[in-house]
C-alpha cells in the first residue's frame, strides 16, 4: 500500500475515533477518547514523517504508533463491554483500526523484530551508570499501562529518580506532553511518586 493509501486510512480511524467523542454517554470516557485521539494523532504523524532523522529512528515511531494503535482498539473494546457508546459506530471504529494496523505491518513487516532490537540495546546507551545498567528490572507492569508508560517505569526503576527532562531526552519518540500526562497517571496509579529538590521534581517508584 503507498503513502496516499495509508493516510487515508488514517482519517478514517480519526474520523471515527472523533465521531465517539459525540455518541459516548460517560463524561469520562469522553474525556479518555480525547486523550486517545490525541495521541494517535501525534504518533502517526512522527511514524509517517519524511524528515531525515525522524526517520532514523522509524522502528521506534512505528513502535509507538502501534502501541497507541492497540491503546485505541483496547479503549473501544471497554465502550463496548461498558455499553457507552452505540454498537454501530463502535464496530466501524474497529474495523478501520485493524485495517490500518494490518497497514502498517504490511509496509513495514520488520517493525516488530526491529523495535525489539531497539529496545535491547536501549539500556547500553542509557546514561544511567553502568553498574545500573546491569541490573534486571524489577518493577511488576500492571496491566492497562500503555507501552510509553511500561517505558518510562523501567526507565525509573533503572535510573532510580529522574526528571521528566531526562525522560524525554531519553525517549525521542515521545513528547514533552505525552511524558508529562503519562507521569501524572503512573503517579495517580500509585506507581510513581515525586519528590520535590529546590526547584527540581524528580519521580521515583513508590514503594510498597
Amino acid at each position: 500500500m503507498g503513502k496516499e493509501g495509508m493516510h487515508l486510512k488514517f482519517i478514517g480511524c480519526v474520523t471515527a475515533l472523533a465521531k465517539l467523542i459525540s455518541v459516548t454517554s460517560d463524561e469520562f470516557f469522553v474525556e479518555k477518547v480525547r486523550l486517545q485521539l490525541d495521541d494517535f494523532v501525534e504518533a502517526y504523524i512522527r511514524f509517517s514523517s519524511d524528515r531525515r532523522e525522524d526517520r532514523l529512528n522509524v522502528a521506534q515511531y512505528s513502535d509507538v504508533f502501534l502501541s497507541n494503535l492497540n491503546a485505541a482498539y483496547a479503549l473501544i473494546t471497554d465502550l463496548q463491554y461498558l455499553n457507552f457508546a452505540p454498537a454501530t459506530p463502535l464496530l466501524h471504529a474497529q474495523r478501520l483500526l485493524l485495517e490500518l494496523r494490518l497497514a502498517v505491518l504490511t509496509q513495514a513487516p520488520s517493525v516488530q523484530t526491529t523495535s525489539q532490537q531497539t529496545r535491547e540495546g536501549a539500556q547500553a546507551e542509557s546514561h544511567t551508570p553502568r553498574s545500573a545498567r546491569t541490573r534486571s528490572p524489577a518493577v511488576k507492569v500492571v496491566g492497562g499501562l500503555n507501552q510509553s508508560q511500561e517505558k518510562i517505569l523501567r526507565f525509573i526503576e533503572v535510573a532510580e529518580a529522574v526528571r521528566a527532562k531526562e525522560i524525554i531526552e531519553e525517549f525521542s519518540s515521545l513528547s514533552e506532553r505525552t511524558v508529562k500526562r503519562n507521569l501524572k497517571e503512573l503517579v495517580s496509579q500509585g506507581l510513581l511518586k515525586k519528590r520535590a529538590e529546590n526547584k527540581a521534581v524528580f519521580y521515583l517508584l513508590a514503594t510498597p
